[in-house]
């Protein structure tokens, strides 16, 4: 389902970063990770398409950062085009883009924002070490979306030694990893809802070594 094959998009609301002591090493290079993703779109009358689309997300992050000491890391989501077709039927526009993100191990995610792009009303939650992020702007067909960067601010809280990672969650259709509506019309409008979750589990954009 071509929909979903560039569902990963970003966007955030900025919250306030804390004054907190500790040093701001600068990014590294662009780390690329292709993310394949396990997907199922479901009909209102009961039909399921199953896909298993990629997409390449680049990140920047440091490779260390000192104990107690703040870094910025930035994703990059690739582009978006709404396919004009799908499954036979006409697309009319794609909405609601989700994505789940998560930062593992000794960190607290202070902030995050938006840098670049355009994603009207596009927000994000911050729920301890998950990011949620929404974008539920409509995109008509045949469209190319410009997706902004997600940037944000984390406290390296672990142990010398251990290691952050960002990676993307999920683990099945209901435990998501992204989720996506596209308006279909055969003889009528409909809409098609796509859940998504990655696959191998554990996809990981950066890693960063406490020092």
């Amino acid at each position: 389902m071509t929909t979903t094959s560039r569902w990963i998009s970003a966007a955030v609301i900025s919250t306030t970063l804390p004054m907190l002591a500790g040093t701001m090493p600068a990014r590294g290079a662009p780390a690329s990770t292709t993310v394949a993703m396990a997907c199922r779109a479901s009909t209102p009358i009961g039909s399921q398409y199953a896909t298993t689309p990629s997409a390449v997300v680049n990140a920047t992050a440091p490779s260390h950062v000192a104990l107690n000491g703040i870094y910025t890391e930035r994703i990059m989501p690739p582009a978006l085009t709404v396919p004009t077709s799908l499954g036979g039927f006409s697309v009319v526009h794609a909405r609601d883009l989700r994505l789940r993100m998560r930062v593992y191990g000794g960190a607290i995610i202070l902030s995050a924002r938006l840098e670049g792009g355009h994603s009207p009303g596009a927000t994000a939650a911050i729920t301890g070490q998950t990011i949620t992020l929404d974008a539920p702007a409509v995109a008509p067909a045949g469209t190319d979306v410009g997706l902004p960067d997600l940037v944000i601010d984390v406290l390296a809280t672990g142990p010398r030694g251990s290691t952050i990672v960002t990676g993307v969650p999920g683990t099945s259709y209901d435990d998501w990893s992204g989720q996506a509506t596209a308006r279909m019309h055969a003889f009528f409008d409909f809409d098609v809802h796509a859940s998504c979750f990655v696959q191998p589990m554990g996809a990981v954009l950066s890693s960063t070594t406490i020092g």
